[in-house]
């Protein structure tokens, strides 16, 4: 199963089919971290890859995956920042917290299927 974290939901309905069209996978919806945090640390949900806005509400997405990496069997767990800035401090931070990955909006199917496709080849 996929996470996204992301407060728009077009962009997250759409995230969402593209990565069910692609890996057949279902895909976990949240619009908040706080929402995402809840279900990681209550509910104990697994995820194979989480995708997370960096603008998000009360919490950005670099303070999010922060907190996601310190978090017992999430060190490893391929993480997807997505953004329409493509500034290079703002991807450096990214990665630096922890990131796998950085994916631009807006984003096309190819530009998942190519995300995809270096986290796994079993994705």
């Amino acid at each position: 199963m996929f996470a996204i974290v992301e407060d728009c939901i077009t962009t997250s309905t759409l995230l969402s089919a593209i990565i069910q069209d692609i890996t057949g996978k279902e895909t976990s919806e949240y619009n908040s971290a706080e929402l995402f945090m809840r279900d990681l640390k209550v509910h104990k949900v697994s995820f194979t890859a989480i995708f997370i806005d960096i603008n998000l509400p009360n919490m950005n997405g670099i303070d999010l995956i922060s907190l996601t990496r310190k978090l017992e069997g999430y060190v490893e767990t391929p993480i997807i920042i997505c953004s329409s800035t493509n500034s290079r401090e703002t991807i450096v931070k990214a990665l630096k917290a922890g990131a796998s990955n950085f994916l631009m909006k807006p984003f096309s199917k190819e530009n998942i299927v190519s995300i995809l496709s270096k986290l796994d080849k079993d994705l």
